[in-house]
């Protein structure tokens, strides 16, 4: 049997440099290898004595040679900070896409019919020696009348201050914006609102905090994928291969016994993805499948809009690698759009070896395909 691979750290530090130009060199150099180095570090952090208690799987023999020389390509790009390192190559994060990104320059309209009915006062809670976060607490119905009637006691401007004091304690931590930025998007939302729906919004301002949130997001996204495909056509962003599969996956819960897994076993999947695997495993031409892991475990498409942690891997014997999201009808999909350009973007900049397909168990999005659509694909793959 073939034992997983020995990880070996060289030490470059203290190795004479002629010039500032080798240096950056052997930084990227080094800093892709410490990304590989860092996806086979076991994921579990378990002490040691419960440690050999937890069941983990192993890649299956027959693949170990091959998949040990896979590394799949993530976006990356040189650190906006700049600095001396300003030419490694890092894995690319989200919040540098919203370099420029002002609250002050975008509409602020919003509906706020269809909202949820509850009032909290906050305080804060302490979470660390000199960390705070807000903690919402119901508020009794004598404090919050006596509370809200003071407030809309008030002038206009009044009002408008001390709400929208009350909605950027509750509407939490949203960096990077700058927090004048945000206290001013605020207020102009609620300088529009009528005597009725400040009131309204008094009455349940946790839900209107919601509303609002999810408006900012929306708003960051538009700007990050805007800013996302600026920078990949101009070559600000690339791809590099980064992502090694682990030796050894310590699932949750198993996924049944489906043929051509890649390891011994893989985590468990919902019916759905059961049916879309299993048809997928039947093709003549498919070589291997894995269950990708969750959040911080597996191998995330990393982007625009979220890490993007799709569900399958599939490489075929002509030595495609196809990375794989499903959508059945039982779960909320409104992501779908915002993973699809994802994908798509990726497996474009990543080369011909690589596809990306999204399935859906019924009414695709366009771009999507239905399950027999993608199977007649993948066959020819």
């Amino acid at each position: 049997a073939h034992g997983a691979p020995k990880v070996v750290v060289t030490d470059t530090i203290n190795t004479p440099l002629s010039s500032v130009s080798q240096l950056m060199q052997q930084a990227m150099s080094q800093n892709q290898h410490y990304q590989a180095i860092a996806n086979q570090i076991p994921d579990n952090h378990l002490p040691m004595e419960l440690e050999a208690k937890v069941n983990k799987y192993a890649i299956k023999e027959m693949f170990w040679d091959e998949v040990t020389h896979i590394k799949l390509p993530q976006f990356v790009m040189k650190s906006p900070n700049g600095g001396f390192f300003a030419e490694v190559l890092l894995p690319l994060e989200r919040d540098w896409l919203l370099d420029g990104f002002k609250l002050a320059y975008l509409d602020a309209t919003i509906s706020f019919e269809h909202i949820d009915t509850e009032m909290y006062q906050v305080d804060l809670e302490q979470i660390g020696n000199h960390d705070y976060a807000p903690k919402p607490f119901k508020m009794d119905y004598v404090v919050r009348e006596k509370f809200n009637s003071y407030i809309l006691s008030l002038n206009k401007e009044g009002q408008i201050l001390n709400l929208t004091d009350r909605l950027f304690k509750l509407i939490g931590n949203l960096y990077p914006l700058d927090d004048e930025d945000v206290k001013s998007y605020i207020g102009r939302i609620i300088a529009q609102m009528s005597h009725e729906q400040i009131k309204d919004c008094l009455e349940r301002d946790t839900a209107y905090v919601k509303k609002i949130k999810q408006k900012i997001i929306e708003l960051q996204d538009a700007h990050a994928y805007k800013t996302f495909n600026e920078w990949l056509e101009i070559e600000k962003i690339s791809v590099e291969p980064l992502f090694i599969l682990p030796p050894t996956i310590t699932p949750k819960g198993k996924a049944p016994d489906i043929p051509k897994s890649l390891y011994i076993t893989e985590e468990s999947i919902n019916s759905f993805e059961h049916r879309v695997i299993n048809e997928i495993t039947s093709l003549d031409n498919v070589l291997w499948w894995h269950r990708n892991l969750s959040k911080g475990k597996g191998f995330c498409i990393n982007g625009a809009f979220v890490n993007h942690y799709p569900d399958f891997m599939v490489k075929t014997k002509s030595g495609r690698i196809l990375i794989i999201e499903t959508k059945g009808d039982d779960r909320d999909n409104s992501d779908s759009a915002n993973k699809l350009k994802l994908g798509k973007a990726w497996a474009n900049k990543a080369g011909s070896q690589y596809r990306y397909l999204m399935i859906f168990e019924n009414n695709p999005i366009d771009g999507a395909e239905r399950l027999q659509d993608a199977l007649k694909k993948i066959e020819q793959l």
